[in-house]
């Protein structure tokens, strides 16, 4: 009998079901990962500099009463300039207009082609769809620009190890996902994250990325490190290369060619932060297990991931995100953001300066603009402070122009 496990890891990522399946055979072997690994690109400072960036509101949507939001889960731009809002708790697309007026609804709960149910991300398609990312179990459902449904992408079977969804790019001729799921192999019971491209038949073209932990169920207890795996932390790029930031400590990422060949090896010298007692306590409430109704205990890292966040820049680069702390920095700063080029070189850095907490905030960086949906992790903080709650605006999401 399969085991049934939920996740929710509070603010930023939803509730994961995962299924056990039955004893399997992994497949192994990432594409590239038997090439010698190229020698590392340290990168110690920014070619162009330093720049401060601060994020000015151009409009706000979710604070009055007309227009809701459970869950933001995705935010893209379209090419248009309308800007499609993925809810996962209503299971439906807020699409609003460059100037923020909002245009319409479209998809809808269901498991008909598509319908979703709990997504997970959602990205654009090639050919102008919306694709949106079931988690579990896994789906690819696709809509017309208009919110007509289209057949969902074929995607692989969980027995290839692909029996949750979390994320996927669309880089034209074939998709790019990351998928994740608990397994038995060799006799054990493993966690796997993964990062893969599949065509448009839903067969697994190269293997990027595979990151795989033991699980001692008897332990009652999960590592923090072992549950985020990559989630979030891996982009595609212009040039269709796959950037993915695979250590929790480390600044080192690891650039893949389209066909899973290890091309560049990117690092920049940082020490990662120390959580402080406060920042653990809150860390361990952003994260809830339950396997079969037994709730799991959770042991947090004593520091912050290093890497925060990866997302393509505008000719082929891509953006790191990072928490970098500075003794003397104001509070208005709120985290970093590193530019590289297609090249994988340093060009800038920025410090963006905002009312955001990434403790409570995401952030959805677009072409000119930056998208940050705040409040998702009031859930957290309410049962410590009831007479708080009264204060606290509801989720709701804010488009930023960014001034330099």
């Amino acid at each position: 009998m399969n085991k049934t496990v939920a996740w929710n890891r509070l603010p930023l990522f939803p509730v994961f079901l995962f299924s056990v399946l039955a004893p399997c055979t992994l497949l192994v072997g990432v594409g590239g990962a038997a090439d010698p690994s190229p020698e590392p690109l340290v990168s110690t400072a920014p070619s162009q500099g330093t720049r401060d960036v601060h994020l000015h509101a151009l409009w706000t949507a979710g604070l009055d009463d007309d227009l809701i939001f459970g869950r933001i889960r995705g935010v893209v731009e379209r090419k248009d300039g309308d800007v499609c809002v993925l809810d996962a708790q209503l299971n439906q697309i807020q699409v609003f207009s460059p100037e923020g007026e909002w245009q319409k609804t479209i998809g809808r709960e269901g498991e008909a082609p598509g319908e979703f149910r709990n997504p997970s991300s959602l990205f654009l398609g090639h050919d102008g769809t919306l694709d949106v990312i079931q988690t579990m179990p896994p789906k690819i459902a696709l809509l017309k620009p208009d919110g007509v449904p289209l057949d969902d992408h074929p995607i692989p079977d969980p027995s290839e190890g692909v029996p949750m969804l979390t994320g996927g790019y669309d880089r034209g001729n074939d998709l790019v996902l990351a998928a994740s799921g608990m397994f038995f192999a060799e006799g054990k019971m493993v966690t796997v994250a993964q990062i893969l491209s599949v065509n448009d038949k839903g067969a697994i073209q190269a293997r990027y990325y595979e990151d795989r932990h033991p699980v001692d169920l008897a332990a009652e207890e999960f590592k923090e490190r072992d549950m985020t795996g990559v989630s979030g932390v891996w982009t595609v790029t212009g040039n269709g290369n796959v950037v993915v930031a695979e250590e929790w400590d480390a600044y080192r990422l690891h650039v893949y060619a389209p066909d899973g060949t290890l091309v560049r090896i990117i690092e920049r010298p940082f020490e990662p932060h120390v959580r402080t007692q406060e920042e653990r306590k809150l860390a361990s409430k952003r994260y809830s297990m339950n396997i079969n109704g037994k709730q799991m205990k959770v042991q947090v890292s004593d520091t912050d991931r290093v890497v925060d966040g990866l997302y393509p820049r505008p000719g082929g680069g891509f953006q790191v995100l990072i928490r970098e702390r500075q003794p003397d920095d104001p509070s208005e700063l709120f985290a970093r953001l590193d530019q590289f080029d297609s090249q994988g070189r340093w060009v800038e850095h920025w410090r963006l300066y905002g009312d955001v907490d990434l403790n409570q905030d995401r952030i959805f960086p677009g072409k000119n603009r930056m998208y940050v949906a705040h409040n998702m992790g009031d859930t957290v903080v309410k049962d410590e402070d009831e007479d708080a709650e009264a204060d606290m605006e509801p989720l709701h999401l804010v488009c930023y122009r960014l001034d330099s």
